[in-house]
């Protein structure tokens, strides 16, 4: 019976390989929106840190990686090279080749990094969330209980394009948030098992024992899905209940944000909410 490995480090390599295979194997791709593609260098591979370059970067940035983080970065990390993503011209957009990268590279990314993790203050310290009471009189008070309430939440630490790892409490099964559009908020993943199968899970050569066949009622379609996502996904949620993200849970909340299921990587469905 297929399974994917319950340990984190074994996972993360076995995450590493079968992605490295499937770009080997697959140099381009075309992606769920018709038209567009993704070409894949020869070659690309997973770079991750030594743990002294981790704890340079931590450092460099005064932050703190939870243990499953620090596992991911020296494990993963990001790719030794860009891909491109190629873009058919429609209404909005030009089109054309974009050179792109998977996951953040913390070693020489700084700019783009330094504004990722700004942008949670950025976005956030003009709003006034109704669960906190009533707003202040005037702009300098309500900046300042604002700013009480962020120096009590935890330091959301980019990953890849806007999605962020919560960095506290220090241990290991904090979700993935997806922060765009000012307070627009949501917990996108449980977890950075989860998150991986779930943003990249297309890019997985997966042996053909790993798939099943199903009936989509409403499509009135067959479809194919990875059973082995649908328990990761029901593990991580079962471990997520009762985790609190201070000063962002209060936005999550608002914005209703369900993160997707990990049955059906790239789909719109929804799980749970962060608490019961």
């Amino acid at each position: 019976m297929f399974q994917i490995p319950e340990n984190l480090t074994e996972f993360l390599y076995w995450f590493k390989e079968r992605t490295e295979t499937f770009w080997r194997q697959n140099p381009r791709v075309e992606e769920m929106w018709g038209g567009r593609f993704t070409e894949w260098p020869a070659g690309i591979h997973w770079i991750g840190l030594s743990e002294a370059e981790i704890d340079a970067v931590e450092a460099r940035y005064n932050v703190r990686f939870t243990p499953d983080h620090r596992e991911f970065l020296r494990v993963l990390h990001t790719l030794d090279q860009p891909y491109t993503h190629i873009i058919p011209p429609d209404s909005w957009d030009e089109g054309g080749p974009v050179a792109e990268r998977l996951c953040y590279n913390w070693l020489t990314q700084e700019e783009e990094i330094r504004r990722r993790l700004g942008n949670p203050y950025e976005d956030l310290h003009t709003k006034w969330m109704p669960v906190w009471g009533p707003k202040p009189a005037t702009a300098e008070q309500q900046l300042a209980a604002f700013n009480e309430r962020f120096a009590q939440a935890p330091a959301l630490l980019p990953i890849h394009i806007h999605r962020y790892v919560v960095s506290e409490p220090l241990e290991a099964g904090n979700p993935v948030l997806s922060m765009m559009w000012g307070a627009d908020i949501i917990v996108y993943c449980w977890n950075l098992r989860h998150y991986l199968l779930y943003e990249f899970g297309q890019y997985l050569d997966m042996p053909p024992e790993s798939y099943e066949s199903y009936f989509d009622e409403e499509d009135q379609e067959w479809y194919e899905r990875v059973p082995e996502f649908s328990r990761i996904y029901e593990q991580a949620l079962a471990t997520s209940f009762g985790r609190r993200i201070p000063l962002y849970e209060d936005f999550i909340q608002t914005s209703q944000g369900w993160p997707p299921r990990a049955d059906d990587p790239g789909s719109n469905g929804y799980g749970p909410i962060l608490t019961p």
